[in-house]
């Protein structure tokens, strides 16, 4: 692994490089080796001063999480740091690309920073419920005060170091190349004297207490009230490097950073990040090439296609949208610009982009016009007879390398591509709605499809900033199926006797955004039996005598909510709701956490039958279908990985109990059943 850290000196300078391109990750290896190098290099009496740099002119993109799965081997990242900072030769960093985590906390453990003008400068490690090891907490606010650290580590977000928010912690910014820099800077401290600056020592940040402890307490106001969450535990760390001595707030942060690391949020955190990741090693990304996609058309009109056309238009590509009359035509076009009306009327769009935007928008009744683009999307809603008459046409009518998707149910999606004679290049696509707002989009493939088709249309749904995700074909989405599930959960919990309210208020107080009875409420009572319905989940006596005692929903004023103010209100309580169920049996006297519990074994267990059917790849594939599609809470990691946290013969163990209690569509599944009779976890289907 030595190979991966080299080192040379020239003219007195040694040059320390981190050789693992692209990102320069600091593994174990990585980190020993580096701390060997540093050692080597302090005793040599030839070096009078040490460049640290990374090949590529990135310094390091940091640890990957995997790595954080368990507490990092040694030497850990504050002993590296530490090598650094007691270095009795001055220490200088060249900062190129996007410095990441761990990466910055090397630079800033570094007697001197020198950075290029691109650079940008990052502190993730609270996105995956982490908070960082190296002696950033401490360190940051030496340098630039509470605020100016409080803002990278709390956002996440990477700050270009010519931004006044990144500026504050390099020394030099340069327009040329950085390592050289740096070798310059090291040669001036040199003839300086050679003057070892150590971080730790710094004390400008500190300067003003009253400022500094001010701007703790009103992030302390702003931070959600979770026991152990990792912002808060920052914060701990910040407020300490004002009142303990640097060793304190260093043994503080590693205390509180391993907590973190061990804790289920952290780890349901870091699981949908590598599962957002996974989801580009189908294998036709991997052995396949596509080919690029500037057009897309849209062949059948209405809310779909206008919110897909305005995905196509912000990429920057030429959308071109099929009607069948002159008077279609500026209804479909109005469509498309009401959306884009309210962006701009919100501030999130300037009139020069809406209208740059729409100058590559046709609306047209030609046929061959939609289907000449390069990616031809089907939204007519038509019933299979027809939609595979429309795919015909399209495929007759298209060049060579046109790939054609249809938005229609998907069970007998490769009879559809089959009889239009080029099935490689026909699939579906699933949408969330909006589709213009949810990033979720599901590709549905069959056995037929070209693999170099597939990573076509993943390069363009990811340059529309989608998050795609290969499905199997199934009628039903993949996000759909699941959410309707957990939409089952609820109401069999209400049909045993919880209420209503309880379980809203726990699914909430868990993370999820919209809860199942008002999404109910807000679908309708008719559409939401119909739809568990044809998902062949069992009839809800609650949903069941709610209707019959009059209540539809939102649109007419009354579901488990009242809609006082009209349909567009604010929906109130209904204190007269426990009257309606006084035929249930009453509450059997579940906690909040049960209830969650439940609601997850549910959508695990759905999950199961999915991944049986092959109708996804992977476990963690379901988890970032729920997380895009349903507003998932990212801090579970998904349902299948909640499922695993809990442990799979207890989720046995609740299905059992449900399916007794409620109804047998609820009994464990075999796929579940096998892996609790192997001793294995859903991870371990993720490859």
């Amino acid at each position: 692994m030595s190979g991966q850290v080299l080192c040379e000196v020239t003219e007195g300078i040694a040059i320390i490089t981190i050789a693992s391109p692209p990102t320069n990750l600091l593994s174990v290896q990585i980190r020993a080796a580096l701390v060997a190098a540093l050692g080597r290099a302090a005793k040599d009496p030839e070096t009078e001063a040490i460049v640290l740099c990374g090949k590529g002119g990135v310094l390091s993109g940091g640890i990957d999480p995997a790595d954080y799965d368990a507490p990092l081997a040694a030497p850990d990242l504050q002993a590296l740091c530490r090598a650094i900072e007691d270095c009795p030769r001055p220490v200088v960093t060249a900062l190129g690309g996007l410095v990441s985590g761990a990466g910055f906390e090397l630079a800033l453990a570094a007697h001197y920073r020198v950075a290029s003008a691109s650079a940008r400068i990052c502190l993730p490690e609270v996105v995956l419920g982490l908070v960082p090891s190296g002696g950033a907490t401490q360190r940051l606010p030496r340098l630039g005060g509470a605020a100016r650290a409080l803002d990278l580590m709390l956002s996440g977000k990477a700050a270009a170091v010519t931004d006044p928010a990144g500026r504050f912690f390099v020394d030099v910014v340069t327009e040329g190349d950085a390592r050289l820099e740096a070798m310059v800077h090291a040669r001036r401290v040199v003839q300086a004297g050679g003057a070892v600056r150590r971080t730790r020592d710094q004390t400008r940040g500190l300067a003003d207490a009253k400022s500094y402890q001010a701007e703790i307490a009103a992030r302390q106001a702003t931070l959600p009230d979770v026991p152990g969450e990792a912002a808060s535990q920052v914060l701990r760390c910040v407020d300490s490097a004002l009142v303990l001595p640097f060793e304190a707030g260093l043994k503080l942060e590693a205390e509180l950073a391993e907590a973190c690391r061990a804790s289920d949020r952290s780890e349901g955190l870091r699981h949908i990040y590598r599962a957002e990741r996974q989801l580009s090693r189908s294998p036709e990304l991997r052995d396949a090439r596509g080919w690029p996609i500037r057009s897309v058309g849209l062949v059948g009109g209405g809310a779909v296609a206008a919110e897909l056309a305005v995905i196509a238009l912000d990429a920057g590509l030429v959308a071109r949208m099929h009607v069948v009359d002159d008077a279609a035509i500026k209804t479909t076009r109005a469509g498309v610009e009401a959306i884009y009306a309210r962006a701009v009327s919100r501030g999130r769009l300037s009139e020069r982009l809406r209208q740059s935007r729409l100058s590559r928008l046709d609306v047209t009744r030609a046929l061959d016009e939609a289907a000449s683009c390069d990616l031809v999307i089907e939204t007519t809603g038509a019933d299979h007879h027809s939609r595979a008459i429309l795919l015909q046409r399209l495929m007759a009518r298209a060049p060579e390398h046109t790939i054609v998707l249809t938005t229609g149910p998907c069970g007998r999606l490769p009879e559809l591509a089959a009889g239009t004679g080029v099935p490689t290049h026909v699939m579906g696509l699933r949408t969330a709605s909006p589709a213009h707002v949810m990033r979720l989009v599901e590709l549905v493939t069959h056995a037929a499809t070209a693999p170099e088709a597939v990573a076509a249309c993943v390069m363009a749904l990811r340059r529309m900033s989608r998050v795609p995700l290969r499905t199997g074909p199934i009628d039903a989405p993949v996000a759909q199926t699941l959410w309707l599930a957990l939409v089952q959960a609820a109401l069999a919990l209400a049909d045993t006797g919880v209420h209503p309210y309880r379980i809203e208020a726990a699914l909430r107080d868990a993370g999820l955004r919209t809860g199942p009875f008002q999404w109910i409420d807000d679908t309708g009572f008719e559409a939401v039996q119909a739809r568990l319905a044809r998902a062949g989940w069992p009839g809800s006596a609650v949903l069941h005598g709610m209707a019959g005692a009059g209540r539809s929903g939102r649109a007419d004023g009354a579901g488990f909510l009242l809609y006082p103010n009209g349909a567009r209100g604010a929906p109130e309580p209904d204190r007269g709701l426990a009257d309606l169920l006084r035929r249930m049996r009453p509450d059997r006297g579940l906690g909040d956490e049960d209830v969650v519990a439940v609601c997850l074994a549910v959508l695990a267990n759905t999950g199961a039958r999915l991944l049986r059917e092959n109708a996804v790849m992977r476990p963690a594939d379901l988890d970032v279908a729920m997380v895009y599609g349903n507003g998932f809470p990212r801090v579970l990691g998904g349902p299948m990985k909640a499922a695993d946290l809990a442990g799979l013969f207890t989720v046995q163990r609740r299905l059992e109990r449900l399916a007794e209690r409620a109804h047998a569509v609820f009994a464990p599944d075999p796929k579940l059943l096998e892996l609790v009779r192997n001793g294995l976890l859903f991870s371990d289907l993720d490859g």
